[in-house]
């Protein structure tokens, strides 16, 4: 047996209206269980869109930067051999720092890319990103000194490209010098001490009314913990596992108990309350006989659940795995998968067309003009005169 998908409601009995806390109890409950169903709605289309991405552009893009590679390589080694004209150079400038910059965001730079790279720029690749890396520790060096009174030191990371085992080390120097500086002194979110006592500055004394408004919020957070661990501890004793010789019922009980465990460490309350019902008397209980001072906790508690399933549904597009069709996140699955098939068509297109490129040097004259039409039509579809060259300065 699973909770029930229907919204968990205070039902009126004896023929006398709900209260205003009922009421509202009742609203946020049928708002809690839109929200959830909209989220997995949400998830549903974007893992599908993922599935298709991955299955319709990553290949594609995988084996096209393959191609360009390998096409970015053979034309510089066709520049130190042949002859170009000025106009031509300039063409195959533009492209090749493009290039390389795709490559670049993508995937580690091999020595034969770092020499041509090098070929053109004052400053050689290695030089440059370690100059970048160094910055970067530099400006989070002071954004940690400025936040939390800490100095960290990255010198063991200067000089080095920033990989998973430099963030590693990184943020265990973090925490090491968060721990030194504040010990456990952390919030209720697991974060350090607030900024004034980061910044070494005396703490400001609380007002009577700051005080009593806070040992309030501390007596509302208790009453809603102990009555959601009320529901939950009533569950777990009359739904563990270990209590039942029935083997059939008992693989029933183990997968409700996960069910409660999860809807607990979560504080899902709705979900609590259906199991509630279910298995304690679900044809007479009801919630309406609980005092008011614990229908005012739930109902703090579901507004709590409703804020942070709004703020989860409106930023489902924002999860890390999902950023790789970022551009195409507000289209219809339908239009998507549309899109996607065409980009990739283009995509190999184009690496069908520079792989078709690649010649022998022996036979320049016959194919320069093909190679620069090749070369020309790209920066022209890309729009290149437009595009950032800082980083390739000799180009």
């Amino acid at each position: 047996m699973t909770s029930s998908k229907t919204t968990f409601l205070i039902k009126s009995t004896d023929d006398k209206s709900l209260s205003k806390d009922q009421i509202d109890f009742n609203k946020l409950s049928h708002q809690i269980e839109t929200l959830r169903k909209q989220i997995e709605k949400k998830e549903i289309e974007f893992e599908n869109k993922l599935e298709i991405f991955n299955k319709k552009i990553l290949p594609a893009k995988t084996s096209n930067l393959d191609t360009k590679t390998k096409f970015l390589k053979f034309v510089h080694q066709t520049m130190q051999q042949c002859k170009f004209s000025k106009k031509d150079l300039k063409l195959i400038s533009e492209f090749s720092a493009y290039c390389f910059a795709e490559i670049a965001e993508d995937r580690d730079i091999d020595d034969e890319l770092k020499a041509i790279h090098d070929f053109y720029n004052k400053e050689r690749f290695d030089d440059v990103m370690q100059t970048e890396t160094n910055q970067i520790l530099d400006r989070f060096r002071q954004q940690l000194k400025i936040m939390y009174g800490i100095d960290v030191d990255f010198s063991e990371l200067e000089g080095r490209n920033f990989d998973e085992e430099a963030t590693r080390i990184a943020q265990e120097k973090i925490e090491a010098a968060m721990q030194e500086k504040f010990g456990n002194n952390r919030d209720f979110n697991g974060n350090f001490a607030f900024q004034g006592e980061m910044n070494n500055e005396k703490p400001r004394k609380k007002t009577k009314a700051e005080l009593k408004r806070e040992e309030l919020e501390l007596e509302k957070e208790e009453l809603k913990t102990k009555n959601i661990r009320s529901v939950y501890l009533s569950l777990a004793k009359l739904l563990h596992p270990d209590l039942e010789t029935d083997e059939d019922k008992k693989t029933e009980k183990e997968e409700l108990m996960k069910q409660v465990t999860k809807a607990y460490d979560n504080k899902d309350l709705i979900s609590l309350l259906k199991l509630e019902m279910q298995w304690v008397n679900s044809a007479n209980k009801n919630i309406e006989t609980l005092s008011g001072d614990k229908i005012k906790a739930f109902i703090s508690l579901l507004r709590e659940q409703v804020s942070e399933l709004e703020l989860e549904k409106y930023t489902i597009d924002k999860r890390e795995k999902y950023q790789v069709f970022f551009e195409y996140r507000r289209l219809g699955i339908k239009q998507f998968e549309l899109q996607i098939a065409t980009d990739a068509t283009i995509i190999e297109e184009e690496t069908e067309m520079m792989e078709d490129s690649i010649f022998d040097i022996k036979d320049f004259k016959s194919n320069k003009t093909d190679l620069m039409d090749v070369i020309e039509g790209y920066v022209m579809e890309k729009n290149l005169e437009n595009f950032d060259y800082s980083m390739f300065h000799g180009f």
